[in-house]
């Protein structure tokens, strides 16, 4: 309703002080979430969100390798797969951000580094004893 703190995703026309937006691409911020991260909030989960259900249709029991898995698209990624029933394989370029990956909650095995470019075209990924 008019007055109430809400973050949006206009598709358009967003950076602006005011903006009209549809009912249905609003929602409100909690309390002691600033408007800063009200729009992080909004743009990340809502990519992640994206990507996964109405692009890639992923299902209960897929398997879901994210790439860049400790930066902000990628932990909403792992988080919203998780919530759809999706296996997530994270991976990240550091031991650090496998960590973090590990605590968002892939499992332990399943955090894993990879590299992608000229010299290698691979992934290898683990199979839980499988």
């Amino acid at each position: 309703k008019v007055g109430d703190r809400v973050a949006c995703s206009t598709g358009t026309g967003a950076f602006a002080e005011q903006a009209i937006a549809q009912a249905s691409r609003v929602i409100p911020l909690p309390e002691d979430m600033d408007y800063a991260a009200g729009a992080s909030f909004v743009l990340v989960y809502g990519t992640s969100l994206h990507a996964l259900k109405t692009i890639g249709k992923l299902q209960p029991g897929e398997t879901l390798l994210v790439l860049g898995a400790a930066g902000g698209v990628g932990i909403a990624a792992i988080e919203i797969a998780k919530a759809m029933g999706a296996r997530v394989i994270a991976a990240a370029s550091s031991e650090e951000k496998r960590a973090l990956a590990k605590i968002i909650g892939t499992a332990p095995a399943c955090a894993c580094s990879i590299k992608l470019g000229h010299t290698s075209r691979s992934i290898k990924i683990p199979r839980r004893g499988r």
